[in-house]
């Protein structure tokens, strides 16, 4: 995550803005899982669904 972090804020993009912004990509990751009941699995997170700047 400090990576997605560091990729945010040398995009340009103000601190608490890219803290936000991982902190509602979890919250989503968090409440899909609670809702499916799924196990966390490392392996289903896609690139594609991951976090990007820009």
């Amino acid at each position: 995550m400090y990576l997605h972090l560091q990729a945010w804020l040398d995009g340009g993009t103000k601190p608490n803005l890219a803290k936000l912004t991982i902190l509602l990509h979890i919250a989503s990751i968090v409440l899909y899982l609670w809702r499916s009941q799924e196990v966390y699995d490392l392996k289903k997170l896609s690139p594609k669904r991951s976090m990007s700047p820009g």
